[in-house]
């Protein structure tokens, strides 16, 4: 082997090995690492392994390793499914359907979410002790407020919504109702801050009964607010917190 032809092998068996250990070492970092919003600080990825690595290699990064998935708890799916890369992004979407089937298809946590029999049971007992003046929702990086959105937003999730029994619907009602004053009431919450509130609120009211049903559909404009689960004008809100009490 001449000299030159030495080189470039050397080279390339070198340039070969750094590439596989920064993959392995990607594939290292905990996935809710890919989740936070300061994931660039733990990843190079400007670099040319990161650029290059297939679309479904990234993906397979932000899912949780079945072993681990498996033995988290509902509380765990549920804070999981709250601060999940999927769920941030709300704002991409013209129709909240399509926000819904990212988050279902893309996380195999807000999946295995829906799959538990205590998902409703569970999500109602997170949302009863949140204290809205604690600004803390979980261990994340992420601001409180828009988490607490997200989650209202992740009740009004069709999948979620459907497993809700009559009880559990008027319970949820009762406590929306409850953090949509509690927001009024608190300087940091906006108005912007209490629409995913209003929104669940209406969509727990469509299923509630068929009377119900038509008094929410009756509203003007409540198909915006249905449809976006963003838009909120003064006189939706208030005909739906009417029919809410």
């Amino acid at each position: 082997m001449s000299r030159k032809t030495f080189c470039f092998v050397f080279l390339f068996l070198c340039v070969s090995q750094i590439v596989g250990q920064n993959g392995d070492k990607y594939k290292k970092i905990s996935w809710r690492v890919y989740h936070s919003t300061n994931w660039r600080d733990y990843v190079d990825y400007q670099s040319d392994e990161w650029k290059n690595m297939p679309i479904e290699e990234k993906d397979a990064l932000l899912q949780i390793p079945i072993e681990e998935l498996k033995t988290m708890s509902t509380k765990e799916l549920i804070e999981a499914s709250v601060n999940c890369l999927f769920a941030r992004g709300i704002g991409r979407f013209s129709g909240i359907d399509n926000y819904y089937e990212e988050i279902y298809n893309k996380f195999n946590g807000f999946r295995e979410l829906t799959a538990r029999n205590d998902v409703c049971k569970s999500i109602i007992e997170y949302y009863e002790v949140i204290d809205l003046r604690k600004e803390i929702l979980s261990t994340t990086d992420s601001s409180f407020k828009y988490q607490v959105q997200r989650l209202e937003h992740l009740i009004g999730h069709p999948i979620i919504l459907e497993k809700f029994n009559p009880v559990e619907i008027n319970q949820l009602i009762f406590l929306l109702k409850e953090k949509y004053f509690e927001k009024a009431s608190i300087l940091e919450f906006t108005e912007h801050d209490q629409i995913s509130t209003i929104y669940a609120l209406a969509k727990l009211l469509e299923r509630k009964d068929e009377l119900t049903k038509q008094r929410i559909y009756g509203i003007k404009n409540i198909d915006m607010l249905l449809h976006t689960g963003t838009f909120l004008t003064k006189d939706v809100r208030d005909q739906i917190l009417s029919i809410a009490k």
